[in-house]
């Protein structure tokens, strides 16, 4: 049971005194009047929605047909490409400037001996289209010795058809950028770039999070890097601001399409953020610490980039050790460091240390040619065990001589012990067998 209120009964009776005295037949007029203007209204808006139905619908239809005709130019360019008619291609060519037409016929003569020399296929397959206004871009696959490439095709629609147009830059999609959590490394670039874009993030977060995890290195550099659609461009920190890494569009050329951050491209990217990470470390030549930042260094590349670059002490010390002994080490190095360093990164004496000295022997070998050239006797002589009267009369005849090594790699390293017991590293080179022996917490030279 409800209870109504006093104005709700007012209201309830007015309305019962407003239809008391009108009779069926005027409720049924009323009523059908209602039901032709709603009619009517429905009609009215259902023929205002075909009429912009039908207009979208044509417009979509002159957008698929502009767009068609762009693909069946871009097909007759491929076509004229595949079976070498030069002049079918370059009358689809269109320019106020003579130099895109040389540009052009350089490239057809280019596609034709490729033709002959490797094993290419212009599909003509379509991958992308871009059209604004009057402005078309188009990506075209071509395939050479089954490795896919991409190239982005410039057009421009005349009133006698689409023509393909020297580069427009600009016509490389809204700027977007790329940042993970709290990372301090943004990725800014185009549109048509994302997916290099995304690559790149992936990568950097993942180097970022080895370092910080496993090697200590928390400290990573903010910067922005930024993918740029120009040909001109090199991999490298902005000469306008040192916090911006720039990296060229591979689309500016043929971009491989099955690994746009292609392993030239992460090797010098991989070197320069190894670099920036270690800019704290300033080492004095010819100090061991020179050689270490760099062996650091290379280390971070290798892991970063995948790519062997030779680091043979820090990589078995990482292995041995685990990456954060290689934190340890840069924490632990100083301007001046010597290779005794590794004694406090180990807990070990240095001729038990579990590391390839290779590497390290061979800048040893390296480092005395430069000294010889830069005719510094003092730092020369303190690579040789001068309390040994060879080894410093070695040195002597060396120096005055300059007679440099002829063989500065050394291929392989024998530990042994000479014959006072004396623990000593025997480096073998293509010039035949070389002796360090542990002097203090140093290895000497002593033949």
């Amino acid at each position: 049971m409800s209870i109504k209120l006093e104005w709700e009964i007012e209201a309830e009776q007015s309305r019962r005194h407003a239809t008391a005295g009108e009779d069926a037949e005027t409720r049924r007029r009323r009523r059908r009047a209602r039901l032709r203007f709603l009619l009517v209204l429905v009609l009215l808006f259902t023929v205002i929605g075909g009429v912009i139905g039908a207009l979208a619908m044509r417009l979509r239809q002159v957008d698929f047909q502009i767009e068609q005709r762009l693909r069946d130019t871009v097909a007759a360019e491929v076509a004229a490409l595949r079976v070498g008619d030069q002049t079918t291609f370059i009358a689809l060519q269109r320019s106020a400037a003579d130099e895109w037409y040389q540009t052009q016929g350089a490239y057809f003569a280019q596609v034709q001996t490729l033709k002959q020399t490797q094993d290419l296929n212009l599909t003509g397959t379509v991958l992308d289209v871009a059209i604004d206004g009057l402005r078309g871009r188009v990506v075209v696959q071509e395939i050479v010795s089954n490795v896919p490439y991409a190239r982005v095709w410039n057009y421009w629609r005349y009133e006698d058809g689409w023509r393909h147009v020297p580069p427009d830059y600009t016509f490389w999609g809204a700027n977007q950028t790329i940042t993970r959590g709290d990372s301090p490394i943004n990725v800014r670039y185009r549109e048509l770039d994302a997916a290099l874009a995304r690559e790149l993030a992936d990568a950097l977060e993942t180097w970022r999070a080895f370092a910080c995890e496993q090697v200590g290195i928390c400290a990573f550099p903010a910067f922005t890097l930024d993918i740029v659609p120009d040909p001109s461009a090199e991999i490298g920190w902005s000469p306008l601001d040192p916090n911006v890494l720039i990296v060229p569009s591979p689309y500016t050329g043929a971009a491989r399409v099955d690994q746009l951050f292609e392993p030239s491209a992460r090797l010098e990217i991989a070197t320069l953020i190894a670099d920036r990470l270690l800019a704290t470390l300033t080492p004095e030549y010819p100090a061991d610490a020179y050689y270490l930042r760099q062996a650091v260094a290379s280390w971070l590349v290798e892991r970063f980039a995948g790519a062997a670059t030779n680091s043979h002490l820090i990589t078995s010390l990482a292995n041995e050790y685990g990456a954060a002994a290689v934190g340890r080490l840069i924490n632990g190095l100083t301007p001046t460091s010597g290779i005794d360093v590794l004694t406090a990164v180990t807990s070990e004496r240095l001729d038990v240390v579990r590391v390839d000295w290779r590497d390290f022997l061979t800048w040893r070998l390296t480092l005395e040619n430069q000294l010889i050239e830069r005719e510094d006797y003092a730092a020369f002589a303190n690579l040789y065990d001068l309390e040994n009267p060879l080894a410093r009369a070695n040195a002597e005849t060396r120096f005055r001589l300059a007679e440099v090594n002829r063989a500065t790699l050394v291929i392989s390293v024998l530990r042994a012990l000479d014959e006072t017991g004396a623990p000593t590293l025997r480096a073998v080179t293509s010039e035949g067998e070389i002796v360090f022996r542990l002097v203090g917490a140093d290895w000497k030279r002593v033949s």
